[in-house]
């Protein structure tokens, strides 16, 4: 408890300093913030906090801290709000203190090819839709139930949506979420399985300060984010999860 305390401290701590760093000209356009309009590069760096929870085959001491991870985003956007990018987001940790001091880990990775439409609804709210392509690589090792290692990797498709919405001074409100589907064969212990349709969600919220540098535009974010995959867990008949919280810097050159 001590140590989310301490997280929350800081992320809005990071925020509160961003937000007093106001536009000479007082609170910026809805779209010069959230880019609607407007054609260039698109750039997100994300520092993820996250802790991952599990459950079918793992003892309920079997549980790992927040651990660090990135996600970055690269693309380009046209005048007309349409664009494409592509995100990369890495999850690999050890833990060995688990339940007996038995050591367990998890690698995985997603990568995306991103294609979405921003569009202004009045002058305080952007939505933003996309769908895509994702590839996952998954590998779960749990030295507690009979040293089982879970391999996985899969191709499949994604939509997702994102929605902003002014609060003055600078701040814009967000929420965003995405849902993928995953098939193909898993692996336990090097041996080839079954076919399995896996599925990931991803749902955050959060706050933005918007600034600008002489062309290029920017949001400094702040927010807590939820992941929810299932039929990732021992023998697929679970689920696994990850929760925590996010800051990160999108910028639209």
């Amino acid at each position: 408890m001590y140590n989310r305390l301490k997280l929350a401290a800081l992320l809005v701590g990071v925020f509160c300093a961003a937000a007093n760093q106001r536009a000479d000209a007082g609170d910026l356009p809805h779209t010069y913030c959230n880019g609607a309009c407007c054609r260039g590069f698109v750039a997100d760096a994300e520092l993820l906090f996250l802790q991952p929870q599990r459950g079918e085959g793992y003892s309920n001491d079997d549980v790992f801290g927040y651990r660090t991870c990135p996600r970055v985003r690269l693309g380009y956007q046209f005048d007309n709000g349409v664009g494409v990018r592509v995100q990369y987001w890495n999850f690999d940790h050890f833990d060995d203190v688990g339940h007996q001091g038995n050591p367990s880990s998890i690698d995985t990775y997603n990568l995306d090819l991103d294609f979405y439409k921003r569009i202004c609804c009045g002058t305080a709210t952007t939505l933003e839709f996309a769908g895509g392509i994702r590839y996952n690589e998954y590998e779960d090792f749990n030295a507690t139930d009979s040293n089982v290692a879970t391999e996985f990797s899969g191709l499949g498709g994604y939509v997702g949506a994102q929605a902003w919405h002014c609060l003055g001074y600078n701040c814009r409100g967000y929420a965003r979420g995405k849902w993928a589907i995953l098939p193909e064969d898993r692996v336990i212990n090097g041996t080839d399985g079954y076919d399995i349709t896996r599925s990931q969600r991803e749902v955050g919220v959060g706050v933005a300060h918007c600034f600008g540098v002489g062309r290029a535009r920017g949001l400094l974010q702040a927010g807590y984010e939820w992941q929810f995959w299932d039929n990732y867990e021992d023998e697929a008949k679970g689920a696994l999860g990850f929760n925590g919280f996010v800051i990160g810097l999108n910028v639209l050159y």
